[in-house]
């Protein structure tokens, strides 16, 4: 027994050290598990303060990002708020010139209709005085002396005048007319057909050329061309001479500048010459009329208001002294005053050349010859009393 306890105690001897020493090292080796964690654990902080330098870094640069934006958007917004600033500025500024605009129709409506009444007085002072002209010349070529004879060339009696503005047309017209009876008659339908719808005016200026053909008239010209300005008559032309003539000593500067002036208007004239022989046939079929005294016009032209700037352009036909064929430049469409007419107007609306012509023609070219008409004949218009 006291063997077995000496063992032990000698066993427990040799074996303290050791265990001491393992005791040692495994404490030893907590404790370097301890620091490890401790390090583990610093760094983790180390670490997360890191991210989270890093996460605080991102977050700024997205701030400033954010910012930037926000900044941009900013900008757009007042781009855009001047945008619009600057919209309804010009949306104002459009209404106030719209409401002057509207403000100078008015006074340009008011103008022209002053204008429009103080010409229809002076064509009624015309025409009246004109009237009173032409039936002392009547009388004095439709009642010669022998009244017995006349009543047996002429029972239908004293021939009767009708007056349609701007045209002229006779009534019971013989189908052997005397000459000079007839030509007193031509004369009077040119000269009404002058002063007819539009009259002189000191601040509208117009620029108008008259056709007249004629049928079973002897002793005068089966066409005659006229150019007025501003009712000045400044071109003639007639079948006879089949020639431009000018009318005006000014006009001699125009054709100074412009050598070929009068060839291309005898070149023109005579056209019109040829295509109104071919018309007055065709409506004389139309009417079914054979012989007789028959006339066919056109008036053409334009005017411009040196007031306002404003212009307007006309183009119409008459047939035996009534109307027969209107433009309305407004709509650009023709208007057909008689059945026989719409063949005439048909033959016009199908011919898109002839209308874009006439458009470039009544409301390009004939303004451009007005004003250099009027450049020309200054001197002389404004004697007259036709310039301002």
């Amino acid at each position: 027994m006291h063997y077995y306890y000496y063992i032990l105690h000698r066993l427990n001897a040799l074996t303290a050290p050791w265990l001491s020493a393992r005791q040692d090292t495994e404490e030893e080796e907590e404790e370097e598990e301890e620091e490890e964690e401790v390090v583990v654990v610093v760094v983790e902080e180390e670490v997360e303060e890191v991210k989270e330098e890093e996460e605080v870094v991102v977050v700024e640069e997205e701030v400033e990002e954010v910012e930037e934006e926000v900044v941009v958007v900013e900008e757009e917004v007042e781009e855009v708020e001047e945008e619009e600033e600057v919209v309804v500025v010009e949306e104002e500024v459009e209404e106030v010139e719209e409401e002057e605009e509207e403000m100078r129709k008015r006074r340009r409506w008011r103008s022209r209709r002053w204008r429009r009444k103080r010409r229809r007085r002076k064509e009624e002072e015309v025409v009246e005085e004109v009237e009173e002209q032409e039936e002392e010349e009547v009388e004095e070529v439709v009642d010669p002396p022998d009244a017995a004879e006349d009543d047996d060339m002429f029972p239908t009696g004293k021939r009767r005048r009708e007056v349609t503005s701007p045209y002229v047309t006779y009534s019971d017209v013989p189908t052997a007319p005397n000459s000079m009876e007839v030509m007193a008659l031509i004369r009077l339908l040119l000269l009404l057909s002058l002063v007819g719808c539009h009259g002189v005016s000191s601040v509208i200026h117009s620029l108008k050329y008259f056709y007249t053909a004629s049928s079973g008239v002897s002793n005068f010209p089966e066409f005659v061309g006229v150019g007025m300005v501003d009712e000045l008559q400044f071109i003639h032309y007639d079948s006879n001479s089949q020639k431009a003539e000018l009318k005006q000593s000014w006009m001699d500067r125009l054709t100074r500048d412009d050598p070929q002036y009068l060839e291309r208007e005898t070149r023109n004239l005579l056209g019109e010459q040829q295509r109104f022989k071919a018309d007055i046939e065709t409506l004389k079929k139309s009417f079914n009329q054979t012989g007789g005294v028959h006339t066919y016009q056109r008036m053409s032209g334009c005017e411009w208001d040196d007031e306002d700037d404003t212009t307007d352009g006309y183009d119409q036909f008459g047939y035996d002294g009534k109307d027969f064929l209107v433009l309305n430049l407004k709509t650009w469409t023709w208007t057909a005053r008689t059945s026989q007419a719409f063949s005439t107007k048909l033959r016009y609306v199908h011919n898109r050349d002839l209308t874009a012509h006439l458009k470039n023609y009544l409301t390009k070219e004939c303004l451009d010859d007005l004003k250099k008409l009027l450049v020309y004949g200054n001197s002389t218009l404004q004697r007259t009393g036709r310039v301002t």
